[in-house]
This record gives structure tokens, sequence and C-alpha cells, in this order.
């Protein structure tokens, strides 16, 4: 099993501090795992553009992936 917290930590350590975006996906069938996220990385002095980073989104049982 993955560590999320340490994966998150190497993202941020990486490319600042992240924004957890998962509330503004839609799940109308609610299919995604409690432990997915869609990290956002504003512009920063590490880098000058936006990055988006899923996290946790190999943790779910493979029979129910989206």
């Amino acid at each position: 099993m993955y560590n999320l917290e340490l994966l998150k930590q190497h993202l941020e350590t990486n490319w600042g501090t992240s924004t957890d975006k998962k509330g503004q996906i839609p799940d109308p069938i609610k299919k995604m795992s409690e432990d997915f996220s869609v990290l956002e990385f504003t512009p920063s002095e590490k880098h000058d553009f936006w990055i988006y980073s899923t996290l946790g989104m190999s943790t779910d049982n493979p029979a129910n992936l989206i």
C-alpha cells in the first residue's frame, strides 16, 4: 500500500503547497476512492505555471475502478 502522506510531502517539497480540488470533481455514481485527491499547485518561485497531480488514484480495488 502507498503512503499517500509521504507522496504528498514529496510533491509539495518539489512544487510548493497544494490545494485539494477533489470536491470540485463530479462523482455522480460515487465511484471515487476516499483516498483519491487532485492536487493543485499554483505558480511559485519554483515554477511559473500551474500543476495538477492526482494522488491515490491507484489505491482502489480494481473491481471498483471508474
